[in-house]
């Protein structure tokens, strides 16, 4: 007998305060729709870095994912939109909204179907994934995000943004498609602003009944930095997105060409995976470090050598 398909929505909101993420002009960092663990893959972060970080769930506004089919035909392609709705910027001239949004599979957690931007009214959309050498957990995953020019600078809300999602070629089981939105003030400012983050989920189902499926093998990590975002850091922070392969005592600091400690980012014990750090340009004392190269070192737990990723600072 053919399994009743139901088909489920969450939509959460989380507040930060800051307005970074639009200072990127190409988008926002990968990996920040704040997925969560799928498949034996861990959970995405938030915009947390060059954001506040305060409470979740503020109830101010949402984001949703529109015209999502129930269930997919494969290789069949779907016009969607993202929608954010907001009362917290409503009182800035100059607010901005922005977005990032990707789809993945329930059952490994790796990247479901690909993305199309229309090439007539893309609104500068952009779709993204990692390096084809990458060691990130996520690279599987492509994302459709803002750019500075389609962050809607004075729209009232909602703010909208249309684009396609092209289904895997074959019937591969439920797809989870997850998303993230910020509604900014527009102020640049990355402490203290009144930026709202929210978040949101639903699924579509394979067109076959559910099968059941094994349970993941837990994820294997690869330790590894990822090449800092943006570089040159010509604004408000640079994102660092690292891995760790064990658990233990780990450090990540920046460095200056000297050798000598500028910053401690992050220090202490981790458990083993991905994390996400950021640096606002300033020394451990709190002065402005000047401008030059820098190098983003992490001290790894089981590693024999430190490893590193050069950092141009130029602002």
């Amino acid at each position: 007998m053919r399994r009743r398909i139901v088909r489920a929505a969450i939509s959460l909101g989380v507040i930060f305060g800051a307005a970074a993420a639009f200072a990127f002009s190409t988008g926002p960092p990968l990996s920040r729709t704040g997925a969560p663990a799928i498949g034996g893959k861990p959970a995405e972060a938030l915009c947390t870095v060059c954001h506040n970080l305060t409470f979740a769930n503020d109830g101010t506004g949402t984001v949703e994912i529109l015209d999502l089919p129930a269930f997919y035909t494969p290789g069949h392609v779907y016009p969607l939109r993202v929608r954010l709705s907001s009362t917290a910027n409503a009182g800035y001239p100059d607010r901005k909204w922005g977005f990032e949004i990707t789809a993945v599979y329930q059952a490994n957690g790796l990247g479901a179907g690909t993305w199309n931007i229309p090439e007539a009214g893309n609104d500068s959309l952009r779709r993204a994934t990692y390096d084809s050498g990458s060691t990130s957990t996520w690279k599987t995953r492509v994302y459709i995000t803002h750019t500075s020019p389609s962050s809607h600078k004075g729209w009232p809300s909602p703010s909208e943004w249309s684009f396609a999602w092209v289904a895997p070629p074959v019937d591969s089981g439920t797809v989870i498609f997850c998303v993230a939105g910020n509604a900014a003030n527009g102020d640049s400012a990355s402490v203290g602003t009144d930026d709202h983050i929210y978040t949101g989920r639903d699924t579509v189902l394979a067109p076959s009944a559910v099968v059941d499926v094994p349970p993941p093998a837990r994820e294997r990590f690869v330790t590894a930095i990822e090449p800092p975002y943006p570089n040159p850091m010509t604004w408000l922070c640079v994102d660092v997105s690292f891995t760790i392969a064990r658990a233990g005592n780990m450090d990540l600091a920046i460095f200056d060409t000297q050798g000598r400690r500028v910053r401690s980012l992050m220090s202490g014990w981790r458990e083993a995976g991905p994390g996400a750090s950021f640096w606002n340009g300033k020394r451990d004392d709190g002065s402005q470090a000047t401008n030059g190269v820098y190098f983003v070192r992490l001290r790894a737990p089981g590693e024999s050598h430190v490893l590193s990723r050069r950092l141009v600072l130029a602002r």
